[in-house]
């Protein structure tokens, strides 16, 4: 091992650090030097008032670094060991404020090592509570307890020698096992993610339970399914930070977000959805850019952000927007100060902007994509793709743009081969613009599951035996189609929505607080009671139900609309396909003229145009007939028997 050591020295204050070491030690303590090639077994102490960083083997000393008037000497030195390509260990002991805590968490999603010194031994806790907060520490001990791990992992290596930088061999069978094991028990397919960096975070995982042996490291995992749930959250890369590549959202305000808001009209928010989103820092930051864009154009343009990951423990921390003061470093004063309240421990996003972003898990290699989005990105998620699962992830982002929408890229993607799907817009920022072309969409990409793994509210139970996901959305397709692809939504039988069909905005709104995609929780003023009878009713009797002339209130006016609920036949859990379209006086015409002059009974959902009765008799004793029935089936559906009653008024008008 090569030891590295950083405090934090006043300019001018000289350490003798090295001579104390020195005489604690047999290995070499040297004071670091620019350009010195680092040598296992000797310990390298930073100098008074400069950075110290590894570039290649060597050591690179510079200015000292502060941000927010804070030093990052710490910071600075353990990221760029991330980039080395090598396992390493961070170690963050006894200190104020919060520098390491950034570089722990670039080590940690390298495949390194990170430990934090206990809050009872540390005299000054501020440095590991902080980078314990942040998530990014894999153990907590005393400074004896972290030596000794310190000598078991040299120990490890020795024993490995040969081995791939020094770790447990994988195997292509133990992969394979680890990754049908990582599938049955959270329902995520590994597969086409690059074996590189999968096998690092299963061998960093085995280094740390102290297995030799990567098959003694799946027996534990038979053994401690715990230890599956601390494989999956390694294997999600949680690598982000606010404005993050701080000339992408420059570039977004000066020409991206002026073509997005155009001629838009103040009742027609913004959609955009951040795809592996990890604790949301992407999803508030695009909040405020654009907030600050269209502050400064005086534009009055909602925004609707959608921020979907895989990983349901990350995007708590999302939902909750609750940050530490590291996580927010970077951040001018005047960004804290308007768009977060400051609170015990760190800061909490403001509450306008939380309620513009609705988080969601959701599988982009699987799960169906969003909608009409202005812009969707994806930055540094493909690039742990396999090319295959890249070809077939980029046509669905085409499909869920706008025309002349945006996608934006991390620095080391590119739409590949698609270059009749995406035109550069900016090639240095990697954002493009959607061209008028048909996205060649793969077999089974555009999936529907049924199982609410869309909401972001459960955790998604596996598929049922016998139900593909395929057979949903094909069923879904053919009941759309044949109603000229009207807006709407598909729910599972617990009225979650799984997937939405065409721009439903003027109907379904996301509530304040706490994501939920539950359809009746988001139908606007006026849909609640007529969509839930009506689903109710659906899943009653397995026939479609259809409601007309319901009054929405949208944006301060009323408008009416119709309603139909259709059950999706053949299969094995129930689904729902939910219509709106609007009313017309054209549609009401046509109907009753139809029955006036007695065309036969049209089928049209679940209402039926029939020939008037001769006598207003009839009509009545026809309608207590149906009410007795209706009492009979033993319903007790008041708003049933209000619907009947209606369609019999209108009859007699």
């Amino acid at each position: 091992m090569v030891y590295l050591i950083v405090q934090h020295l006043a300019p001018d204050h000289e350490s003798i650090l090295p001579q104390i070491l020195a005489r604690h030690t047999p290995i070499p303590v040297l004071e670091a030097q620019h350009n010195l090639r680092v040598r296992p077994d000797h310990i390298y102490v930073i100098q008074p008032n400069v950075s110290m960083q590894v570039r290649d083997g060597l050591l690179k000393l510079g200015p000292r670094v502060k941000s927010g008037g804070k030093l990052r000497c710490i910071d600075l030195l353990f990221e760029s060991l991330a980039q080395e390509k090598t396992l390493s260990i961070g170690v963050v002991l006894s200190g104020t404020d919060f520098d390491g805590t950034t570089g722990l968490g670039a080590i940690k999603a390298a495949g390194g090592i990170t430990f934090a010194q206990d809050e009872k031994t540390a005299k000054f806790a501020s440095m590991p509570r902080s980078a314990i907060a942040a998530g990014c520490v894999d153990e907590v001990l005393t400074p004896a307890e972290i030596g000794r791990e310190l000598g078991r992992l040299a120990v490890t290596f020795a024993h490995q020698e040969g081995s791939a930088e020094g770790v447990p061999v994988l195997k292509d069978g133990d992969l394979r096992t680890i990754l049908q094991m990582l599938r049955a028990r959270k329902g995520a397919d590994f597969s086409l993610y690059k074996p590189n960096t999968f096998s690092r975070r299963i061998t960093r995982r085995a280094v740390l339970t102290k297995k030799l042996h990567i098959p003694d490291y799946i027996a534990h995992l038979h053994a401690h399914p715990e230890e599956i749930e601390a494989l999956y959250q390694d294997v999600l890369i949680n690598v982000t930070a606010f404005f993050r590549d701080f000339e992408v959202f420059e570039v977004l305000k000066e020409r991206v977000f002026p073509k997005i808001v155009a001629n838009r009209t103040p009742d027609e928010p913004v959609r955009m959805w951040i795809a592996g989103c990890s604790s949301g820092q992407e999803v508030y930051t695009m909040a405020m850019a654009f907030l600050e864009f269209t502050a400064s154009t005086a534009s009055q343009v909602p925004l609707q952000i959608f921020g979907t990951d895989i990983n349901e423990s990350m995007l708590e921390r999302a939902r909750a927007g609750q940050f530490t003061r590291s996580q927010v470093q970077e951040l001018s004063k005047e960004r804290v100060r308007r768009f977060f309240i400051e609170e015990a421990g760190g800061f909490h996003v403001c509450k306008p902007i939380r309620e513009m972003c609705i988080f969601a898990r959701h599988d982009v290699a699987n799960d169906p994509p969003f909608s009409r989005m202005d812009l969707v990105s994806c930055r540094n998620l493909l690039i742990y793709f396999e090319p295959p699962l890249q070809k077939k992830v980029i046509p669905v982002f085409h499909y869920a743009l706008k025309p002349q929408g945006f996608l934006l890229l991390g620095n080391s993607e590119t739409v590949g081969e698609y270059a009749e799907l995406f035109s550069p817009e900016h090639k240095t920022q990697r954002i493009y613009v959607k061209k008028q072309a048909k996205a060649r969409l793969r077999p089974g990409l555009s999936t529907l599951t049924s199982t609410g793994h869309f909401s972001g509210v459960q955790k998604p139970p596996m598929a049922a035996p016998g139900l593909t996901e395929a057979d949903a959305q094909r069923e879904a397709d053919r009941i759309t189609l044949a109603k000229y692809a009207p807006a709407g939504v598909v729910v599972n039988a617990d009225f979650e929505i799984i997937q939405f069909r065409g721009s439903t905005s003027r109907y379904l709104e996301p509530m304040p607080g706490k994501a939920s995609f539950h359809v009746l929780k988001m139908a606007r003023e006026g849909l609640l009671l007529p969509l839930r009878s009506s689903l109710q009713r659906a899943k009653r009797d397995g026939e479609p139900v259809r409601k007309e002339g319901v009054v929405v209130h949208v944006n301060g006016q009323t408008e009416k609309v119709n309603i139909e609920v259709s059950p999706l036949k053949n299969l094995r859990e129930a689904c729902f396909l939910i219509l709106f379209e609007p009313a017309t006086k054209d549609d009401a015409l046509e109907r009753r003229a139809g029955c006036r002059e007695g065309i036969p009974p049209v089928r049209h959902g679940a209402a039926r145009c029939r020939p008037r009765r001769a006598s207003g008799e009839q009509r009545g004793g026809a309608f207590q007939q149906r009410r007795a029935a209706k009492h009979q089936r033993g319903t007790g559906d008041h708003q049933g028997g209000t619907r009947v009653h209606q369609r019999g008024i209108a009859h007699r008008q």
